[in-house]
């Protein structure tokens, strides 16, 4: 296979930069963190990250052991078990919590003793939704074949797949023997169908919009003086409200991405007081936020949430992006014309000791046979 290369920190200075776009942000986004740790700008992952050259096309890979601390964006039994028992806070009855939580230990338990963290993540950029180039199935074929060959006592996984967006890629995927792990519920949203809108969907989407340009925020971009600013308002919601197990971003990870314009940034501000940001980046005519987040001592009323993702489709527009929502707040996305799509990861393991493949079979089980259709089923 030689035309696909492994780059790591040994090696990393004799990567000559493939003269495209894309190649370009891979390597400035992935070459600090191979440099100086994901640590350093993912405080929750501890990862060995490479870059992957095919055909002059830069993917990260990153290869784990047993990092069960790791942000679920970086570890399977973080996504599955330790992330699941942070949600039963959500049910009512205690009976049920205890009864749930009990299983998950179990669960935990053999995920353990089968190793399904030992993985080899390849297009995962730590972010709760990885976006993708046009890749061919034979493209596809030799990632896989040179990782079993340079890994062999690892599964392989692609992260955030879904029918919706990338149906081609699903279908290379099984026919090379992967199979679809169930991840959670993202919502798609086309720009071109809003003005298409009609009744209740019409109607929430159009107000929010008018409440954005009639309210006293101002929209502006970041400015190496609002970083830590910005970082606080992500944290509020996404770790302070749901979960640790989001990724826990450093100020080096915000300042990373505002030099090398990795991520484009969206403030909202009144009264020279900033109340709200979101991080987005698009490939493949897709979108999507890894940064979101306002100021969560705020009133409902004032309506925060909603002029955030009002600027997001009217970031859409400008940049002609489809939306993928990501998870979360699904009456009020569904509202607002998005479409509910079951995200995916691609599991390989084919290739692994029987004990290990029992591992990701009752993983498999689990989450496919109950899991997700619970999520269906509550919507979720």
């Amino acid at each position: 296979m030689d035309n696909i290369f492994l780059y790591d920190k040994n090696n990393i200075d004799s990567l000559v930069i493939p003269d495209n776009e894309d190649a370009k942000y891979a390597y400035n986004y992935l070459t600090p963190m191979i440099k100086n740790g994901v640590k350093k700008y993912i405080k929750n992952i501890d990862s060995d990250l490479k870059i992957l050259n095919i055909d002059d096309i830069l993917l990260p890979v990153n290869i784990n052991e047993k990092e069960y601390q790791n942000s679920y964006t970086s570890s399977l039994y973080a996504h599955y078990v330790s992330y699941a028992k942070e949600e039963l806070h959500e049910l009512k009855s205690p009976v049920l919590k205890f009864i749930l939580k009990f299983i998950l230990n179990i669960l935990g338990y053999f995920y353990k003793l089968f190793e399904i963290d030992k993985v080899v993540y390849v297009n995962n950029w730590f972010l709760s939704t990885n976006l993708y180039l046009k890749l061919s199935k034979e493209q596809y074929k030799k990632i896989s074949d040179f990782l079993k060959a340079k890994y062999p006592n690892y599964a392989i996984v692609f992260r955030s797949l879904n029918n919706s967006l990338l149906e081609n890629e699903i279908s290379y995927l099984k026919k090379l023997g992967y199979k679809m792990l169930g991840s959670r519920q993202v919502y798609i949203f086309d720009f071109n169908k809003r003005y298409k809108l009609k009744g209740k969907d019409k109607n929430k989407l159009y107000k929010d919009i008018k409440l954005l340009k009639n309210s006293e925020y101002k929209v502006a971009d970041i400015n190496n003086n609002c970083i830590r600013k910005a970082l606080e308002l992500y944290n509020q919601l996404y770790l302070d409200k749901y979960s640790e197990y989001n990724p826990q971003f450093s100020e080096e990870y915000i300042e990373l991405c505002h030099k090398n314009n990795l991520l484009n940034f969206k403030l909202l501000s009144k009264d020279n007081k900033i109340n709200a940001v979101l991080g987005y980046y698009k490939r493949n005519n897709i979108m999507t936020t890894p940064i979101f987040g306002y100021d969560t001592t705020l009133p409902k009323n004032e309506g925060l949430y909603r002029m955030l993702s009002a600027q997001l489709v009217l970031e859409s527009e400008q940049n002609g992006c489809t939306i993928n929502m990501s998870s979360g707040a699904s009456k009020f996305k569904i509202y607002r014309g998005a479409i509910p799509s079951i995200e995916y990861s691609a599991l390989y393991y084919s290739h692994l000791p029987f004990y290990r493949k029992s591992g990701y079979r009752l993983l498999l089980f689990v989450i496919n046979k109950i899991a997700i259709p619970l999520i269906k089923s509550q919507k979720l």
